[in-house]
């Protein structure tokens, strides 16, 4: 195996197995031996440098942590050989024949720049003369004033060409040493014309203008403005993305209420709570689970983004990255798929009927009432479906109960009858009706008081499948009802030939007329 050698080039390091290692020696020593004399030859060297460790780091990857020969050789390529530059006119015929463009990328031109170099900046993109791009920014001004806000947008977050190599990909050429040398050279030659005529320049004049301080100080204002509403939105991901989790938890964990407050019918209702119910106590956790997964991996990558987005740390995190993303589909397939598969068990609805004859008693009345038992629920949580369909769950007993809606209609017998009307969901016809079966509900007649139970169940570890009951008193024609207080919650649309609401039949007797319930005078 190859020796490994730990090298530092421009601050960073790398790691370059052996035969590398040597070759780059070698060249980087022909560099330096040709420009040590050079008044410029340092600067040179240093931005040579800088840029072979920006070639060497797009070699690096997560599989991939060692330079090798082969990439050396590809750098060295790219950025050409010393001895081709050194007195060697052929060479730079031949590069100017078979020169390409290399890719542009956007600076800001501070060489050329009169407030944030901007509009140098985009004359050098897309080579044509700086005047144009300035007049557009006026033009844009006066029209509507967006000029002057692209303009600082634009100086805000379009970074400055600072090293030689980013301004020559600025101009869109290639970044070898040839062309280091020239940009170095001419900044230096430039930089000592301006030395040279420092008295006689009106830059210093024009630096000090009012107008060119006063919109370089609204420049800052606005940088560092929208610094500061990036700062602001990371903020906000990270309170609202631990607020999420925290609601997770109390919910799921702790099973706090998720709705704390009335609204469309529902009170107070627990949400993993009722899902216990519908799920298979194995199908519950496992679906728990992966809902937390799907939920809260999204949750933890906004509070992450919040974190870097005021911090503004850079962090080779592409492997857990990917690795988050993964698990996050995965866990999202598998939460659809159960949601899918639990989905079967309720996409049938049936319903059974059972009618019982009540016994004769004395009297031409029954009186209607509900056995109401508060001892079932000293803490309940109430889920209002509609009119028809209130859910308690007893955290006591860890049992779940639904309100029956009570209807009352024409007995074609001579007796009174109670029908209970069962409706329950199922993967087929028959399971739902075999599930409708499993329904309990009671009721007693005592002399002639008809007492029916507040609420029906199903038995301890069956699952839920929305069962929903309704009580129809049958009753004979000339006979009479009389429909006491406790009834006036489980009244549902009772038709009466008076048009009175549910509400308003409470506390009063009705009679069954051949045209149909009728307030008794």
């Amino acid at each position: 195996m190859k020796e490994t050698i730990k090298v530092n080039i421009s601050g960073v390091i790398f790691y370059i197995d052996e035969d590398g290692y040597n070759k780059l020696r070698k060249y980087l020593d022909k560099i330096a031996a040709h420009f040590k004399n050079e008044k410029e030859g340092k600067e040179i060297i240093d931005d040579i440098e800088a840029r072979i460790t920006e070639l060497f780091k797009e070699k690096i990857t997560d599989l991939k942590q060692i330079i090798s020969l082969k990439d050396v050789d590809e750098i060295i390529s790219i950025m050409g050989e010393p001895e081709d530059i050194i007195n060697d006119s052929t060479y730079e015929s031949t590069q100017n024949s078979t020169y390409k463009r290399a890719e542009k990328r956007l600076y800001r031109d501070p060489e050329h720049a009169v407030l944030g170099g901007v509009s140098s900046g985009l004359a050098a993109f897309f080579n044509i003369d700086i005047v144009w791009i300035r007049l557009a920014f006026v033009f844009l001004f006066i029209i509507n004033g967006f000029g002057l806000l692209l303009y600082l947008i634009l100086w805000a977050f379009v970074p400055k060409a600072q090293t030689t190599a980013e301004r020559l990909e600025m101009k869109g050429e290639k970044i070898t040493i040839s062309n280091i040398e020239k940009s170095v050279k001419g900044e230096y030659e430039k930089v000592k014309d301006n030395l040279k005529n420092y008295r006689e320049s009106k830059g210093y004049t024009k630096a000090s203008n009012f107008f060119e301080e006063f919109f370089k100080a609204i420049g800052i204002m606005f940088k560092y403005f929208f610094k500061f509403l990036i700062v602001l939105i990371g903020i906000g991901l990270i309170i609202g993305g631990f607020s999420i989790i925290i609601a997770f938890i109390a919910v799921f964990v702790f099973k706090i209420s998720f709705i704390p407050f009335d609204i469309e019918g529902i009170h107070n209702f627990l949400y993993p709570g009722f899902l216990e119910f519908l799920f298979d106590t194995t199908s519950y956790s496992f679906f728990l689970l992966v809902t937390f997964l799907t939920i809260s991996i999204p949750v933890i990558a906004i509070i992450y983004g919040g974190i870097k987005l005021i911090f503004r740390f850079k962090v080779n995190d592409k492997l857990l990255g990917k690795s988050l993303f993964v698990l996050w589909i995965l866990s999202t397939i598998v939460f659809i798929s159960q949601l899918l598969i639990e989905g079967k068990n309720y996409r049938t609805q049936r319903t059974i009927y059972e009618t019982q004859t009540i016994k004769r008693f004395n009297g031409n009345t029954i009186y209607l009432s509900v056995n109401e038992s508060e001892k079932y629920f000293d803490e309940i949580i109430k889920f209002d479906w509609n009119n028809k369909y209130n859910l308690f769950i007893n955290e006591e007993n860890e049992q779940i109960y639904g309100t029956p809606a009570i209807d009352i209609e024409r007995s074609y017998s001579d007796q009174y009858q109670i029908e209970l009307k069962i409706k329950s969901f199922g993967q087929n016809s028959r399971e739902a009706r075999e599930n409708a079966g499993t329904v309990i509900y009671h009721w007693e007649l005592k002399d002639s008081i008809l007492k029916l139970d507040e609420f029906y169940t199903i038995p301890d570890g069956e699952k839920w499948f929305m069962p929903l009951v309704e009580v129809n008193l049958k009753i004979p024609e000339n006979k009479s009802v009389y429909i006491e207080t406790s009834c006036e919650k489980y009244l549902y649309e009772v038709d009466n030939v008076d048009n009175y609401w549910d509400e308003d039949m409470i506390n009063k007797k009705w009679i069954m007329t051949n045209n149909g319930l009728s307030l008794e005078k």
